[in-house]
């Protein structure tokens, strides 16, 4: 059965399989680096179900993503929906976007992705893994006057915990008032 997701959703369809690595061809817009892809399907008797992450735009209306399963009986053609815009089309108010490489980490937040995911999308994204100070907030508040897309908050958990970001004068910060 083919993805009965796809009609109204930001759709591609997979162009080359390498491995865990794909190729997929979008005809709309493309979706951000790190957007989450769902490839679903039992139409070649194999059970696909698949989500992937987008690493790269390769030109050409094509992303390359990384899938998080094996992709034994994966074939060209599959179609492989946006997840980002699915959500957004299903009404989710805000999506949190997470960098599990940095989530704990107090190395800062991965500003970019954050800041692309939001420009993708009409819907806010709240920027959460990796705060460890108000610099951290301070860089993503002026990286969000810039973006196209809104930014509406940041989560903040290790941080806080260990004392290195008060949040009071995170949320001063934020709402402006420092």
């Amino acid at each position: 059965m083919a993805n009965n997701t796809e009609s109204k959703h930001n759709v591609g369809k997979v162009v080359q399989i390498i491995g865990p690595v794909l190729d997929v061809e979008f005809e709309d817009d493309l979706p951000a680096i790190y957007n989450a892809l769902h490839i679903k399907s039992s139409e070649t008797g194999v059970d696909i179900d698949v989500i992937a992450e987008v690493e790269q735009h390769l030109g050409e209306s094509r992303v390359r993503a990384v899938a998080m399963k094996p992709t034994d009986g994966m074939q060209r053609g599959m179609s492989a929906v946006d997840l980002g815009r699915k959500f957004e089309d299903a009404g989710v108010c805000s999506i949190i976007y997470t960098d599990i490489d940095r989530d704990g980490t107090m190395k800062g937040l991965n500003v970019q992705s954050t800041i692309d995911l939001a420009n993708a999308l009409t819907i806010p994204v709240i920027a959460s893994g990796g705060v460890a100070s108000l610099n951290d907030l301070s860089f993503l508040k002026e990286a969000a006057k810039k973006a196209t897309g809104t930014i509406e908050g940041a989560i903040s958990g290790r941080a806080l915990y260990d004392g290195s970001l008060d949040i009071r004068q995170a949320i001063a910060l934020l709402k402006g008032n420092s």
